[in-house]
Order: C-alpha cells, then structure tokens, then sequence
C-alpha cells in the first residue's frame, strides 16, 4: 500500500499576446467555460495556483500542486521572460489556430522554454478551434498544428504532445492540463527513483 505524495510544479503558459493563456488558465480552474471574453493583456507574470490529486499506474495517489505561472506574451516581456522560466518543470506553449503566425513564433517560445528550464515536460496547445468554421475566419488545420510541432520536436530532441483546445468554450481544457500532470509526475517520479 502506497502512502500519498505531494509535488509542488512550478508550469509555465508562454505563447504570443492574445493566444489565450490566461482564458486557459481561467478555465481549468474554474473547471468550465469563461464567460468574460473582454481581452486584457497580462502586464508581466501572473501565478495561480491548485491542487489536484492523480492515481498513478501503480495505484500510488500523488497531490500535485500547480503553482501556474501565466507569462506576458508582450515583445518588450520577452527580453526579461527568462527570469520566469528559471525552476519551472513544466510548461505549456500556446498559440491561437487563427493567427498563423503565433503558430510560427511556437519555436522561439520552445527554445526559450529549454534553454531556461531545460528539457522538462512541455506541451504546445492550438487555442481558439472554436473559431474553426466560420467563413471569415482561416484557422490552421488540425493537421498542420501537429506536423509543425512535430518537426519542432525533432529539432530540440524532446517529444512534445499535442493537443487543440477552446479555452473559451472549455474543450479539452482539461485533458491538456491531465496530460502535462501526467508527463510532470512521470517525470518527477522517474527522477526520484
């Protein structure tokens, strides 16, 4: 019989402005969707925090507490972001389905995730499918968004997942958080032993 664990994880949200980080955040917390959908850029750094109990294969219950840190996604922000990074040990990248380039600028914020974190459990999440269908509105295919982190991955030598989320809407918000969780305490665990 196993005894309960605690592991506090410092995750990071990085991605450019306007990608939806924080109405992620909002919406795994709130465990439903956002009815607030006013944009107010984060000025700097942000931290929320909370706790989740996980039933590993093993049958071993582990805590884990989230201490969330949502990071600025401003380009005068990017230039001191590192100093955030630092002790993470996890990470989620974000960017929007509807702006191409936010998938684009992806890489950078990888790179920047690895050279000051390092190679611990990190996630990219294609943000806003909700917006997929309308006829004004050019998304990023489902396809696209998994072949370029792909490509990413093989670049920086770190298997990365994939998954599309509408934060706003609440799709597979938590099932994005369940799979970093998961990576975070197999990563913790594997480390320990």
């Amino acid at each position: 019989m196993y005894s309960e664990r605690y592991i506090r994880a410092k995750a990071v949200v990085i991605g450019d402005y306007g990608v939806g980080k924080t109405t992620l955040i909002k919406s795994f917390l709130k465990g439903k969707p956002i009815s607030d959908i006013s944009y107010k850029p984060t000025i700097g750094v942000d931290v929320y925090k909370k706790e989740i109990k996980y039933v590993t294969d093993h049958g071993e219950t582990i805590t884990l507490m989230w201490d969330i840190w949502d990071l600025s996604g401003q380009v005068g922000f990017q230039k001191i972001c590192h100093v955030y990074l630092k002790g993470a040990i996890c990470g989620i990248a974000v960017f929007d389905v509807s702006r191409k380039r936010t998938l684009e600028n992806i890489s950078k914020w990888i790179d920047y995730y690895i050279k000051y974190a390092g190679k611990h459990p990190l996630l990219v999440v294609g943000n806003k499918i909700d917006l997929r269908g309308k006829p004004e509105i050019t998304c990023i295919t489902y396809e696209e968004g998994i072949t370029h982190v792909r490509k990413i991955s093989q670049k920086v030598g770190l298997e990365i997942p994939y998954i599309e989320t509408s934060a706003l809407h609440n799709i597979n918000v938590e099932e994005a958080f369940d799979k970093l969780a998961r990576l975070t305490i197999k990563r913790q665990v594997s480390t320990e032993e």
